[in-house]
């Protein structure tokens, strides 16, 4: 129910700052993470793929992953725009690949993806990471 979810956010966001402390918050809302997070950092398959200030997640998504959950959120200031959906499976949690386990969903991955370990977190600007051998930007 969205109105006892705004109550429940609403009321930790009061104790985060009558208590001057910080809230983890884990969720699949990106409705959740845009009103509440200051940073946020995107996991898939159990490890980081993209962590940075949540504006900056938002408006320049670094990791395709990222960038296909935000384009899986409805947005009423585009009405026009259809969802897009994951393509595949997530791997299993038991038994996860040496390589990027995004690898079987990514439209972009290419061939160093798949020859390669698992990438590294890397910095893509100031206080922005990605685990993703590719250099571009995914808007």
């Amino acid at each position: 129910d969205t109105t006892l979810q705004a109550s429940i956010l609403s009321q930790l966001e009061q104790l985060k700052e009558r208590h001057g402390t910080a809230i983890l918050l884990i969720t699949h809302d990106m409705g959740v993470v845009a009103r509440m997070a200051d940073t946020v950092a995107v996991m898939y398959a159990g490890s980081i793929v993209e962590y940075g200030e949540v504006g900056d997640i938002f408006r320049h998504p670094s990791h395709p992953y990222t960038s296909a959950i935000l384009k899986a959120v409805p947005r009423l200031d585009d009405t026009q725009r259809s969802l897009q959906t994951l393509r595949g499976r997530p791997p299993d949690p038991i038994d996860l690949p040496e390589e990027c386990p995004y690898l079987p969903r990514c439209p972009l991955a290419t061939n160093i993806c798949r020859i390669s370990p698992r990438p590294a977190l890397r910095p893509v600007e100031p206080e922005h990471t990605v685990a993703c051998f590719n250099e571009i930007r995914y808007d």
